[in-house]
């Protein structure tokens, strides 16, 4: 059971990774946990949201109406209650590319809130990872915003979504919620991706 070359640089690529982090977010210095970790806690969301939307295919397939309660526990429990805390770790290794300078001057007129107070600028191979959606969603999308932003406002839609379901509410229903899952799980996976290009930048 020695240790290979292989695994000798992974880990290397792994310490690398995480003395990056912590220079640029020096408050979560002693938090953070290595990168691969965080990968298997939002994989394992995933899983648990693929769940959710098998009970809410199976509810359209027979016309029952969703378990509102019990599909909100599940959003609230295992690896999806805690993916919140889990992508603003990765979020320390993923960070934002800078700006274009019209960006900036386009932000600075807009006199929105600054970003998060330990969010950085880390300059990885990784693209912008928020669309410039000001308009709808204020200061939350900014450009330099950490890259989960969207993704976790999409699972707070979806919360908000199966609470009004709970009470009632007509425009509440499989389908409107299989769709906002299916969106979150899609963001899911493009947040996995920014995660594996990370790795193989670091691996390289």
């Amino acid at each position: 059971y020695g240790t290979t070359v292989p695994d000798v640089c992974a880990f290397e690529a792994q310490m690398e990774a995480l003395e990056q982090a912590n220079e640029v977010y020096p408050s979560l210095s002693s938090q953070l946990l290595p990168i691969n970790v965080y990968q298997a806690s939002i994989q394992k969301a995933r899983e648990e949201l693929v769940s959710i939307r098998s009970s809410l295919e199976l509810n359209m397939k027979v016309g029952a109406k969703p378990n509102w309660a019990g599909l909100s526990q599940q959003l609230h429990s295992g690896e999806l209650g805690r993916v919140q805390q889990t992508m603003e770790g990765a979020d320390a290794y993923i960070g934002e590319r800078p700006m274009e300078n019209w960006e900036e001057a386009a932000w600075d007129t807009m006199n929105f809130e600054e970003a998060p107070d330990r969010y950085k600028k880390i300059v990885t191979p990784i693209q912008r990872t928020n669309s410039f959606l000001c308009l709808v969603f204020s200061c939350y999308n900014d450009p330099r915003a950490p890259a989960s932003t969207d993704t976790l406002l999409s699972i707070k839609m979806l919360d908000e979504g199966l609470r009004l379901g709970q009470f009632g509410n007509k425009n509440v229903n499989a389908e409107s919620m299989l769709y906002n899952v299916d969106d979150i799980i899609s963001k899911m996976d493009s947040y996995l991706g920014n995660i594996q290009k990370l790795e193989n930048y670091y691996n390289q």
